[in-house]
């Protein structure tokens, strides 16, 4: 009579899914254990179905492959009083009328783990017990059930699952290392299964990868949300700003139209009460008379002294003047050809406050004069780079521009825009050093001029200080710096448009910041041996250029008027959203 058959039901035990993916993982780095048998009489297909068959209800089949006269199994479970998961492979092979079953298990907890396997021997055990014609003819080796379970393993952990072709180990090395001990062929083996063991490491280091680029992609998304709702909000304080300011401007327009009618109202009452006295009428006829009078001497003297040429000799009229009438005698001969108007025009020209070319860049007049360059040694956040303090005389004076190059005025001399943040009236950035040399040569053949050129360091500096000796233009209070320059406490990380903040003493704006500033000068990590007229210092001896003056991204302490950029590792072609320029017009 066929005993019955009993399945391996235990109540702390259940089915787990999982993939495979997880299955290696978790043996990779769970604790292991090993154990074989060999029986007579019962094939490993029949074992094999009995082993999935009565243990179903306990165990969830993860995968399983073929392989010649056998097949591996992968099986998982979880015990829910353990909170442990329990792993078991299964290779099961049939060779010369002996049935192999060889057992790994693996769990995330050490204990619990030998009694598991010593269940799983013991139900199989009975499973054979079942099949009349079959007996249990000992127990494998554990370093033999190792190797060659890290072998067939190995072989076929990618060979796609059940229905997959068989994999032929004739000759292989399972064979030789559970039956010849081949050392040599052993040792490749072993190099093998460390290949493979890296390409499981590898497949790791990419599902890592790829989960980090999906939170990094999550944060961006969530990064572009806050910029656009902090845009919403500066341009909502600045929509609500600028109808603040129309409707003050629209009360002062108010206030001056009633100023302008009550003084109108007077000077309409004042000529109405002259009328009424005669007052006008008097003054012209005084004034009548007097032209009468100084006509009756021109005219007699003329015909008392008819030989003279020199009519300037005739009464000159008192200080106190007729009627308020001033006479004047002017000898044409005496003008000199440097008073004609062309003269005049050019001396004008020279002489001028502020010039405006035709692309509207206005531009400041300079004085000449001498300063001292540099940052002291006991001024607040200074750098070691903005010593040594030298004398500097500026032997010219020159014309610097009001403002920052801006980016309507660079599209109209070069016809693109290569700025990060757009706007006409913002200043132009993520332009190279040469590309503030292309502008300067366009603007010249476009003025027909030569004058236009970068600013060198000490014209610059001499410039910002505005014949100040302080931390910056209007003093040493970092606490006033918002109302002369955008820099990061205030400039919501973007440029803002040119002009805004007030002006240093000499009418420049934004010196303080909004965007650094190209100069013409190389490099230098101090100003040892530096040019003291003035003059840019190009010695050649590197590609590096200097930029000043500070920018919206800037701290306070990078905005002084000595604070000269520490990376000194900018190159002539290297351009940033926060570095523009500023122009000089030699006069």
């Amino acid at each position: 009579m066929r005993p019955k058959e009993v399945h391996c039901v235990c109540p702390f035990l259940k089915g787990k899914p999982m993939n495979m993916g997880e299955f290696l993982e978790l043996s990779e780095s769970g604790h292991t254990t090993e154990a074989g048998l060999n029986f007579q009489g019962v094939d490993a297909i029949r074992l094999t179905s009995f082993l999935v068959q009565t243990c179903k209800s306990r165990h969830y089949k993860v995968d399983g492959h073929s392989i010649e006269g056998g097949t591996i199994l992968y099986l998982a479970s979880e015990s829910i009083g353990e909170k442990a998961y329990y792993l078991l492979t299964a290779y099961i092979k049939e060779t010369d009328g002996l049935t192999k079953v060889m057992l790994r298990a693996v769990s995330d907890k050490p204990h619990g783990l030998n009694g598991f396997l010593n269940e799983m021997l013991g139900s199989i055990r009975h499973i054979v017990g079942m099949v009349q014609s079959a007996r249990e003819i000992g127990v494998i080796r554990k370093e033999q059930v190792i190797n060659i379970i890290d072998s067939v393993v190995q072989r076929t952990t990618f060979a796609g699952g059940e229905g997959a072709a068989e994999v032929n180990i004739e000759s292989s090395v399972v064979q030789r290392t559970e039956f010849k001990g081949d050392d040599g062929q052993k040792r490749r083996e072993e190099e093998r299964l460390r290949q493979e063991r890296e390409e499981v490491e590898e497949r790791k280091r990419q599902v890592e990868q790829e989960r980090l680029r999906k939170q990094k992609e999550e944060e961006e998304r969530a990064k572009k949300e806050r910029e656009v709702q902090e845009q919403q909000r500066i341009e909502e304080e600045e929509r609500k700003r600028k109808e603040a300011q129309e409707r003050l401007q629209k009360q002062k327009a108010e206030e001056e139209r009633a100023r302008v009618q009550r003084l109108q109202m007077q000077e309409s009452a004042r000529g109405e009460g002259e009328h009424k006295e005669g007052g006008h009428a008097a003054r012209q006829r005084l004034i009548f008379l007097a032209f009468v009078v100084i006509g009756v001497l021109v005219v007699g003297y003329w015909m008392m002294n008819p030989g003279s040429d020199n009519i300037d000799a005739v009464v000159e009229p008192s200080s106190s003047n007729i009627a308020g009438v001033e006479a004047t005698v002017v000898q044409t001969s005496q003008v000199s050809p440097a008073d004609s108007p062309a003269a005049v025009t050019a001396l004008s020209a020279e002489t001028s406050k502020t010039v405006t070319n035709s692309i509207g860049m206005e531009f400041v007049l300079i004085p000449a004069g001498e300063f001292k360059m540099g940052s002291p040694s006991g001024e607040e956040d200074r750098l070691d780079i903005e010593g040594l303090v030298h004398t500097v005389k500026i032997e010219k004076a020159y014309y610097l521009g009001n403002y920052e190059v801006t980016q309507k005025q660079w599209r109209e001399v070069m016809g693109i825009n290569p700025s990060n943040f757009k706007g006409d009236n913002l200043p132009v950035e993520n332009v190279s050093w040469n590309d503030a040399q292309d502008f300067v040569k366009k603007l010249n053949e476009k003025e027909g001029t030569d004058k236009y050129r970068l600013p060198s360091e000490a014209e610059w500096e001499y410039a910002a200080r505005a014949g100040t000796t302080t931390r910056y233009s209007f003093g040493n209070d970092d606490s006033d710096l918002g109302d002369y320059a955008w820099y990061n406490y205030n400039s919501s990380r973007k440029t803002h448009p040119v002009g805004q903040k007030q002006p240093n003493p000499w009418g420049l704006y934004d010196m303080h910041g909004n965007v650094w500033e190209w100069v013409q000068d190389e490099w230098h990590s101090d100003y040892n041996g530096a040019p003291t007229d003035g003059s840019a210092w190009e010695d050649g001896s590197n590609s590096y250029r200097v930029w000043r003056g500070g920018g919206w991204i800037s701290i306070a302490g990078f905005c002084r008027s000595a604070q000269r950029d520490t990376r000194y590792s900018i190159v002539t072609g290297d351009h940033f959203p926060y570095l523009g320029f500023r122009l000089l017009q030699e006069v």
